[in-house]
């Protein structure tokens, strides 16, 4: 083509012309490339030009050469631009090997094409070529993989930043901060991002740091703060906040001394001299007074020097702790030692082996063993042997489950005696499967169970008697019942009731009655067998419970229990006399529980006694209707003085030659609700419930009165003679009761005769006759009532200071008709004269009785040939209807 004209190179024709025209370059060239082929096809044919040929084939060549030239030139930039691109290459590359930071070049699915050499130190890769092996999702965490796709798919042209985890080929993490570039779609570094990773581990060092030192300050439990020089708050915690109750808002900068004391305020200036002097870190103890609930902490502070960069101190800083729980837990601690050391309690510490670590003092003075010599044995060395290997194996089944155990138990002392103790073992910890120490405690509770049985005899024995008491009667008597309504046996109790009990009280004190019971138990345990229950209720009343036994074999025991009774009883230098009613019921014929059986007893015990005392009376359901007027004669009779029932009515007391002497007094009972009670029915149970004595004395002040009107109405030198009960007589204050009686009334002690039953006088003759003087010391006459009824010892009698023998009216009554109460009477009229006495018959009827009586000599007759008893105002009538008699006569 070099060949071609020049004229070529210059043309305008149209068809380079049309370069101009809206053609584009690439739809002209294809154009062009068409024509240029035919032509150079003809032309290959003709090589020359000819300048004959058509223009257009002209028009071509020249815009070929054209062409040519444009190739040429745009070859020549082509070639500029890579020389350009080049050398943009190499500054990148220098660039990115020099770059501080780590970098890595990445295809859109996450290969690495390129890496500098601080990514490679990043990653621990040893060369480029390893590097280039990985895709960067395996260099990373699953957050910052998750970031990474999500960037990746994203392809967000700007660049992002975060902080991602790095994972090295070492499996080392390192925190990077991670700045991600998308580059374009067409660009020469045949990439598809950009990934920038700084280290950032020395920021999140400080940041971890920084979230630590905030996380100790809000939740340690010490008190953290700094003072300025100026005692001015520059950092405070959430515990310092809430101890001394501040605002957490205006904590900061405030002044120590608006909510510190005084001690407070002196002891930081303490602190302070010793820091910015010397610079020393010093840590207290102290108590500090809260100024808010006004209670005691127990503190300790650490107080140190806070430097800034060049050294100099600038603050102060404080933890400040509550120690008041530890000094308690000391406290507790140091009684605990001494309790171990000085404790009455034994206190053994065991390995999990249960060998012996350790024992205290009061271990060795219970059992006798000194530590050295039980260290590292077991504990077994104690065992008493009565107890067997399952008792044992429980109690550690129990103590390895639950963690405690204690109970009583009897173990051995080095001597060889048994005793019991009261232990307590328990395991340390108390759960878990691992076992540090068993820790017993133990005490000698032998003094506790004496302590315990006495307690029990007190609750269910008599301490005087040593018997069962009423509690224990119970239970046993319900025992019985049980059994017997399984088996059908029936069993038998007796209620007995000693007779005249209080008299021997009254006569010879509390203490003499406390040893005939004591003494009436004893013969009673040995008259009865040991299955049988003995029981004393209380007083005088005692209980026996026959198992196995019906009334009828029952009774030639009981029969044996009364003459026992009634024998003499010897104590010291006093022989004592007494007997004993008793009631018999059997189960279940007479009572069906424990309440009714006793009852019924009662019951048959008093009609024993009614029946004339020294006996045993069997219970039947008729008793009940007597008893129960009994019980409500009793309480009719605790209201029969103040309601104004009883009067008295008078029988005259004659001389043989039936003049009047005297009178004696008689009490009567009408009461409101039974009418007229009979003295036979009512007396015995005044006497009984303790009635007789307000009884007694009322008559005796009525009596006595009653003579004073007579002898100042008659001028008669009559007496009055009034019935003397034994618990009256036997009163200590009786004498006095009768002197200030007759002071009372106005009249003298001559005209009083007290009558005393031969009974009460032979109960103590001695003490019997010492009371007798006292009150003959006062002017009384004395009587010996019933006199021949008892058991009179002539020898006693002759030394009681009485005036009077009274012949019974049961002797006079056979007089003509039974000889031997003829020859009674004759023998205490003869007995009467032989000691100087004067002798009253009672109960005289008949003449023929008025004439034996005169004719052996007796003194002073009384009954009713003569009057029946009368009322005060009959009596007046009839001393009148005497008087005028006798003048008449």
């Amino acid at each position: 083509m070099g060949n071609l004209p020049l004229w070529l190179v210059t043309s305008t024709s149209p068809i380079g012309s049309s370069r101009n025209s809206s053609m584009t370059d690439s739809s002209r060239l294809a154009l062009l490339r068409q024509q240029a082929m035919a032509t150079l096809a003809q032309y290959q044919q003709q090589p020359t030009v000819d300048p004959q040929l058509p223009n257009e084939q002209v028009r071509l060549i020249e815009e070929l050469q054209i062409y040519q030239t444009e190739l040429e030139l745009q070859n020549q930039q082509l070639q500029q631009a890579q020389q350009q691109l080049v050398l943009q290459r190499d500054h990148y590359q220098g660039l990115f090997e020099n770059l501080p930071v780590g970098c890595l070049l990445l295809s859109e699915h996450g290969k690495i094409i390129d890496i500098n050499a601080p990514a490679l130190q990043l990653f621990s890769f040893k060369t480029a070529q390893q590097a280039l092996r990985y895709n960067v999702f395996r260099l990373f965490d699953d957050a910052s993989i998750a970031w990474l796709l999500d960037t990746l798919k994203q392809a967000i042209p700007n660049s992002r930043q975060a902080r991602l985890q790095l994972l090295s080929v070492q499996k080392r993490r390192l925190a990077v901060d991670a700045t991600f570039i998308a580059l374009p779609a067409q660009n020469s570094l045949r990439g598809a991002a950009l990934l920038v990773l700084q280290d950032a581990s020395a920021e999140s060092k400080l940041e971890q740091e920084r979230l630590l030192f905030g996380a100790v300050m809000e939740h340690s439990p010490a008190m953290i703060f700094v003072l300025d020089a100026n005692l001015r708050v520059q950092l405070a915690n959430k515990e310092f906040i809430l101890f001394h109750q501040l605002d957490a808002k205006r904590v900061i900068g405030q002044s120590a001394l608006e909510f510190f004391s005084e001690d407070s305020i002196k002891r930081l200036n303490g602190y302070f001299d010793a820091l910015y002097l010397r610079g020393l870190s010093q840590t207290y103890e102290y108590e500090y007074l809260s100024p808010h609930n006004n209670k005691l902490y127990y503190l300790q502070t650490t107080a140190f020097a806070i430097r800034d960069s060049h050294g100099h101190i600038t603050s102060a800083g404080f933890i400040s702790t509550d120690i008041t729980s530890k000094m308690d837990a000391e406290t507790r601690l140091q009684t605990a030692m001494q309790i171990f050391s000085e404790g009455s309690e034994g206190i053994i510490i065991a390995d999990p082996q249960t060998r012996i670590l350790s024992v205290n003092r009061a271990f060795e003075q219970i059992t006798g063993y000194a530590q050295h010599e039980v260290i590292g044995k077991k504990p077994s060395i104690l065992s008493s042997g009565k107890h067997d290997s399952p008792f044992y194996q429980e109690m550690w089944h129990i103590i390895n489950t639950q963690g405690h155990w204690e109970g009583e138990i009897w173990n051995k002392r080095k001597t060889g005696e048994l005793y019991p103790q009261w232990l307590n073992i328990s395991r340390l910890p108390k759960l878990g499967p691992v076992v540090k120490n068993y820790i017993a405690v133990f005490s000698d509770i032998t003094e506790r169970l004496q302590n315990q049985k006495f307690i029990e005899s007190l609750a269910y024995y008599d301490s005087l008697t040593g018997m069962a008491n009423r509690n224990l009667l119970r239970d046993r008597v319900e025992q019985l019942i049980k059994a017997a309504e399984r088996t059908s046996t029936p069993f038998v109790l007796l209620f007995i009731d000693l007779d005249k009990f209080k008299d021997i009280n009254d006569i010879h004190g509390h203490d003499t009655g406390d040893r005939l019971l004591i003494e009436l138990s004893q013969r009673m345990r040995g008259l009865f067998r040991d299955s049988d229950t003995l029981c004393r209720l209380g007083g005088d009343e005692f209980v026996v419970v026959l198992p196995d036994a019906d009334a009828h074999s029952a009774m030639p025991k009981v029969q044996q229990l009364i003459e026992l009774i009634a024998s003499p009883m010897q104590l010291a230098d006093l022989t004592l006399k007494i007997t004993a009613s008793i009631g018999l019921v059997e189960y279940p014929r007479d009572g069906r529980d424990y309440q009714e059986l006793l009852k019924h007893a009662d019951f048959a015990m008093y009609r024993a006694k009614s029946d004339g005392k020294n006996r045993v009376s069997s219970f039947d359901h008729a008793m009940i209707e007597h008893l129960q007027r009994r019980l409500a004669l009793t309480n009719a009779l605790e209201h029969a003085l103040q309601r104004q029932e009883f009067h008295l009515v008078f029988q005259p007391i004659l001389a043989v030659d039936r003049s009047t002497v005297g009178v004696e007094a008689l009490l009567r009972w009408t009461s409101a609700e039974f009418g007229i009670v009979s003295p036979d029915e009512f007396i015995p149970l005044a006497e009984d419930c303790g009635l007789i004595q307000d009884i007694g004395l009322w008559v005796l002040q009525q009596s006595l009165q009653q003579l004073a009107d007579w002898q100042k109405q008659f001028a008669l030198p009559l007496y009055v003679s009034v019935n003397v009960s034994a618990q009256q007589f036997w009163s200590e204050s009786f004498p006095e009761k009768v002197y200030q009686a007759v002071e009372q009334a106005g009249t003298h002690c001559a005209s009083l005769q007290l009558e005393i039953t031969e009974r009460v006088a032979m109960q103590e003759p001695v003490v019997a006759s010492r009371v007798m003087k006292h009150l003959k010391g006062l002017g009384v006459s004395i009587a010996l009532d019933d006199f021949g009824t008892g058991y009179s010892s002539l020898a006693y009698l002759k030394h009681l200071p009485i005036d009077v023998l009274k012949v019974d009216k049961s002797f006079v009554r056979d007089i003509g008709i039974d000889a031997d109460d003829e020859e009674i009477c004759r023998t205490i009229i003869n007995l009467s004269k032989s000691l100087g006495l004067t002798t009253t018959a009672e109960g005289v009827e008949e003449e023929h009785q008025l004439q034996f009586l005169t004719d052996n000599g007796c003194s002073h007759v009384q009954g009713y040939l003569f009057a029946k008893p009368l009322p005060a105002a009959g009596f007046s009538s009839w001393l009148s209807n005497s008087q005028l008699q006798a003048l008449e006569s």
